[in-house]
């Protein structure tokens, strides 16, 4: 793995730096010193970077791992954290609408 820095973006995440790098072909952000997430293809057009098969193939695959960790989050939640996010739908959309969760195909009703 290779990283080369293009520049210091600084403020939006709590006044913390957040590095713009490039990781074996990719551009992205460095957050936090150890996340990388890849430039979607509308940020990457805004930064003038262009959109190739390997940054939409590494944009991707970091896709690919947050929904899979969101999906193993789902999976081990808490009755009480159900419940939880049950009353918050319930309170945005109302009694008796089903809502599916387009990541895990879960489908609650309200």
């Amino acid at each position: 793995m290779t990283d080369t820095v293009l520049f210091t973006k600084v403020g939006r995440y709590g006044g913390h730096g957040t590095l713009a790098i490039v990781r074996d072909g990719v551009v992205g952000w460095l957050v936090g010193g150890t996340d990388f997430r890849p430039l979607m293809a509308d940020v990457a057009a805004d930064y003038g970077v262009e959109w190739t098969p390997t940054q939409a193939a590494g944009y991707g695959a970091y896709c690919d791992r947050v929904v899979a960790e969101y999906r193993t989050a789902q999976a081990s939640l808490s009755d009480e954290a159900r419940a939880e996010q049950l009353n918050e739908a319930r309170a945005a959309h109302g009694p008796g609408v089903n809502l599916v969760d387009i990541f895990t195909g879960e489908v609650t009703r309200t």
